[in-house]
């Protein structure tokens, strides 16, 4: 039978209209989450050790700039006024004062603004005063005789928590209304404002490489932030007290490498040019990123001294390396700084920065914004009793290579011969709440097919094949879930790909999953 190979390119579409969230674990802070490659302004959850989790506003900045400002906005009871006819205490969006206080504490700085109305006294009245006490335990007094208008509290004055007046049940009593509460890092005019710079201390600012010594560690872990856009690199290594290292690398943007013969992990795009956590534990059992599972390491025992060289930006966060302010110390030992940090990818106009590019030529990273009416961009007509679609001829890759093959014999895994690899990429937007997004099937030395498609909040990909069309089909598959779904009229990249090894993935934006035969996919499509 002569060799067919195709892909099918499709987009159905309805109406529907949602607004695309994710679900994202609780942290300290703003700046925190900020940190962990969250850029977008919206609602997080933060948490103190032993707290319960509170939801707050948070103003992410858009550059990544060490200098930039990461802004919390707390709401407070007294938005809407009040008449202060007697002792009151202030009721705040947080009900546990002990993130409310961690969260201004933190702050390079704290604003609040109020403003005074009171009554015209009469003949032989008085206008009587109040006192306000702050969440930080600062007393601020409003005399009578001050005139009305807007107050600002700054600093530990910040945060109203009691407000009390001279003389209970009077009349003349002030009316007050609180606007909102901020916590930033920087100073700025407006509401009740506390700030927190991305980079606490310019020492802790690293453009190449440091050196951590753990042992004068008071912590259970290490962590440091960093931000990069190069693809294939190491990002630490650990060095063991019995002399064995432990090397945690990034490969293909997505995967982490720990070069004890296993595969990669899978954690997400990495070289975004984003900020990014990590945390080793300091006996040596796991490593972390981004806050997310915990990732097992090869079994050396404990941790003596940390190496970090990042081709980007390394930022020290760990309590112990801020209360010092990051100076060089026993603790830590830095590289040669260069007088000038390097440019980032994202920074360029059109943007420039690229991913993938084992797998795919000049592929957009998920760092830039899709440029709208570009040459490359369809628009499928909808019709009631029509379906619109973009056939691609030849578009899946020849199979495996007769050594790649050798390679599967020789580690006793399945034959993929006559299988296509896979490079497949679209960025679609549709208000659709389901659609299918690829299809393509091929017939030769195997038959197989491989679909991508989404429904609700789920995108799923599979691929299947047989030996002929008696044989029985298999199939692998894996889903991305995003929670209200992707018909939200917003621009999503989607990649499906071929590892050398033989295993596929799915990428959607800066998520990844890796499709298998047990995977959770639903191979219906919509």
């Amino acid at each position: 039978m002569r060799d067919r190979l195709q892909l099918l390119l499709l987009l159905l579409v309805a109406a529907s209209t949602t607004t695309a969230t994710r679900h994202v674990p609780p942290r300290r802070s703003c700046r925190d989450h900020y940190l962990a490659g969250h850029v977008e302004n919206g609602v997080y959850p933060i948490k103190l050790h032993k707290t319960h989790t509170a939801n707050v506003a948070c103003r992410m900045p858009y550059s990544g700039a060490p200098q930039a400002v990461v802004t919390t906005v707390i709401r407070s009871a007294l938005e809407r006024g009040l008449q202060v006819t007697d002792a009151r205490t202030v009721q705040w969006q947080l009900d546990d004062f002990t993130i409310l206080r961690d969260v201004i504490e933190r702050s390079t700085s704290c604003k609040q603004t109020i403003h005074v109305n009171r009554t015209a006294p009469g003949e032989g009245q008085t206008r009587p005063g109040v006192t306000l006490h702050s969440i930080l335990g600062e007393t601020r007094y409003i005399s009578g005789e001050q005139e009305d208008g807007s107050i600002e509290l700054f600093g530990s004055a910040a945060g109203i928590l009691h407000v009390v007046p001279d003389d209970p049940d009077y009349e003349l009593n002030p009316y007050i209304v609180v606007f909102l509460l901020f916590c930033l890092n920087l100073y700025k005019a407006g509401e009740l404002i506390c700030e927190e710079f991305v980079r606490k201390y310019d020492e802790c600012l690293i453009d190449g490489g440091v050196l951590i010594d753990t042992t004068t560690s008071a912590h259970a872990h290490f962590r440091f932030a960093f931000r990069t856009d190069a693809s294939n690199q190491p990002l630490l290594t650990a060095h063991h007290e019995g002399g064995a290292r432990t090397v945690v690398e990034l490969t293909d943007d997505f995967f982490l490498d720990l070069g004890d013969g296993t595969d990669p992990l899978l954690v997400g795009h990495v070289s975004d040019g984003k900020w990014h956590t990590a945390q080793i534990a300091l006996d040596g059992t796991h490593f972390s990123l981004d806050g997310g599972g915990k990732i097992a390491l090869p079994a050396h025992g404990p941790v003596k001294q940390v190496s970090i060289r990042i081709n980007g930006w390394i930022m020290l966060t760990d309590p112990m390396d801020e209360a010092e302010g990051c100076i060089d110390s026993k603790r830590i030992s830095k590289d040669p700084q260069p007088s000038h940090t390097r440019p980032f990818c994202a920074g360029a106009s059109p943007c420039e920065c690229t991913m993938l590019d084992e797998h795919f030529s000049l592929l957009p990273s998920t760092t830039c914004v899709h440029e709208e009416a570009v040459a490359s961009e369809f628009t499928l007509i909808r019709h009631p009793d029509l379906l619109s679609f973009l056939m691609l001829p030849d578009a899946l890759i020849s199979p495996s290579s007769s050594s790649h093959e050798e390679e599967r014999r020789k580690r006793g895994e399945r034959s993929i011969q006559g299988t296509p690899s896979l490079a497949l990429s679209l960025t679609f937007k549709s208000d659709s709440d389901s659609g299918l997004l690829l299809f393509g099937e091929w017939r030769n030395i195997t038959w197989g097919r491989v679909q991508v498609h989404y429904h609700g909040e789920k995108l799923t990909a599979v691929h299947c094949t047989q030996q002929d069309e008696n044989s029985i089909e298999i199939c692998r598959g894996c889903s991305i879930d995003r929670t209200n779904g992707y018909g939200t009229d917003t621009w999503t990249r989607v990649t499906t790909f071929t590892a050398r090894d033989g295993q596929l993935f799915l990428t959607v934006d800066a998520e990844i999953c890796e499709l298998t035969e047990e995977g959770d996919y639903d191979t219906a499509g919509p």
